[in-house]
């Protein structure tokens, strides 16, 4: 019987927590917030301690190297050309800058940041060398978290990897101008190459919800919002993160009004019993 998709979005997120040397309590206590309603759930569709521990002794069996934490210094170690380093240490300076942002908004949550690892490092490479025009690194970076999404799932689920959908989506560049995209469509439409994966299909529920427990998944997985836009292949992964961070801040203001109301109303009501 296959495992639900909650369990497998869990069972990877442990694994990156993990990877950066968090504990089986600390991990079940993170997926509590992410997967349960916050701090005050019912937390009913977290797995258990037990399975997290179980988790983790599966885990030790797997060759994680690819999941270290991606140094320049050890370029050859990995398997890449010198010749990739100014590139890759741009991305990665880009990356750590905006989601040094993104956990101000709120994005991520706990102390440990999210260092970009080896198999990311390797996937910005070999997206740039497909697409060595495009001079925005952020949209390398987001194209590359989907093939690197789904090259993580087959190595700590065993599920097969089906990139063909993406890797059309880069041969054809639908986003370059009108007359592209055009031709990208039709080829859809007839059938002669794959559609991209729905990111919210496998969520379930109406498009409301899935959109809200992908966004939970992205949360507790630490990966950036955006990426690729499925119904809107024409547009740059940039533009999705863009409105994706309009969200976020206007929910981080409206978290902060509401926690001064909060703290106002305490206020009141200590100064109320002071002076009864």
């Amino acid at each position: 019987m296959p495992r639900p998709r909650a369990d497998q979005d869990q069972r990877v997120a442990a694994y990156r927590m993990w990877k950066l040397g968090v504990g089986p309590a600390k991990i079940h206590s993170e997926l509590k917030v992410y997967v349960g309603d916050g701090h005050y759930g019912d937390y009913a569709g977290v797995v258990s301690l037990r399975t997290v521990k179980n988790w983790l002794r599966d885990f030790r069996t797997l060759d994680a190297k690819l999941d270290d934490t991606f140094q320049w210094h050890r370029l050859e170690e990995y398997g890449l050309p010198w010749e990739a380093g100014s590139f890759l240490l741009g991305l990665w300076g880009e990356v750590r800058e905006i989601n040094q942002s993104l956990r101000l908004l709120g994005w991520f949550r706990g102390s440990d940041e999210r260092l970009p690892t080896v198999r990311q490092a390797r996937w910005w490479w070999r997206v740039h060398l497909a697409v060595p025009e495009m001079e925005t690194k952020i949209n390398v970076y987001l194209w590359a978290e989907e093939f690197c999404r789904l090259e993580l799932y087959q190595h700590v689920l065993g599920k097969p990897m089906d990139a063909a959908g993406l890797e059309a989506y880069l041969a054809y560049k639908p986003w370059t101008d009108e007359g592209s995209l055009a031709i990208y469509n039709e080829a859809l439409f007839s059938g002669r190459i794959p559609y991209l994966p729905d990111p919210f299909e496998e969520f379930g529920g109406d498009g409301e919800q899935a959109m809200i427990r992908s966004r939970q998944v992205s949360q507790y997985m630490g990966t950036m919002p955006g990426g690729i836009n499925p119904s809107n292949p024409g547009q740059l992964p940039t533009e999705n993160l863009k409105n994706s961070l309009k969200d976020i801040g206007e929910l981080a203001m409206k978290t902060r009004e509401l926690e001064a109301r909060l703290d106002q109303l305490e206020s009141e009501a200590t100064t109320k019993g002071q002076l009864e």
